[in-house]
């Protein structure tokens, strides 16, 4: 039993080494890397769907799948939700990738899909409106996630040299350190889910509105 789950976590090891190094994940490409072959991987996971799974699991669970604050409002469970897939994913930036180039739920991530859908519906969206508000948060948590993480280690420095090009004095005074950099990385973040969230307010709000409004004009006829 000890062995066999020590094996495991070496294959979970070197599948996500490959994922750093920027290399394809495939159960052959793991079978070289750990010197076995391919065939030997399966006889562990049946598959590269389930291997991601329990990568994703291992890494990032504990952290996505922990309760959220009861006493909370949606929105701010929202945004705890939101923070946490970040911070676990900049923690983590290859699983990043991996999870955008999959066409299935993955892992952990698949809990956190459902509890931002039950969250949003909390707070009033539904149909397309709740699609739409949905992609977006993730779009969002994804792919400023990768953007901001693209070629790390050195990210926050080319990041740096990128806006010190722009020749613009204010952003250079601001974004004078690798630190600096990350803290408005994370700024920006926060302020794009706020304002995701007032806007998904907003059109409820509106929704409600004009139902309203219509059921008055029914009324009156």
């Amino acid at each position: 039993m000890g062995r066999s789950a020590s094996a495991r976590d070496r294959y979970l090891d070197a599948a996500l080494e490959l994922l750093d190094e920027g290399e394809p994940l495939t159960l052959h490409r793991l079978g070289e890397r750990l010197g076995l072959t391919h065939t030997a991987v399966y006889r562990h996971f049946s598959d590269l769907r389930q291997l991601v799974n329990e990568l994703f699991d291992r890494e990032l669970g504990d952290e996505l799948t922990a309760p959220l604050p009861a006493d909370a409002t949606p929105r701010e469970q929202i945004v705890t939700l939101a923070l946490r897939v970040r911070r676990g994913l900049m923690e983590h930036h290859a699983l990043a990738g991996a999870l955008l180039s999959a066409d299935y739920p993955v892992g952990s991530m698949a809990n956190v899909a459902q509890r931002g859908l039950s969250l949003l519906r909390e707070i009033g969206l539904e149909g397309a409106d709740l699609a739409m508000v949905y992609r977006s948060f993730e779009s969002v948590l994804l792919g400023t996630t990768v953007f901001d993480v693209a070629a790390s280690p050195d990210h926050l420095a080319i990041r740096r040299e990128r806006m010190r090009q722009f020749g613009d004095g204010s952003l250079n005074r601001m974004l004078r350190t690798d630190t600096a950099v990350g803290k408005v990385n994370e700024a920006g973040f926060r302020f794009t889910i706020d304002a995701l969230l007032d806007a998904s307010e907003a059109l409820v709000a509106a929704r409600a509105g004009a139902a309203g409004s219509a059921a008055g004009g029914a009324g009156k006829r």
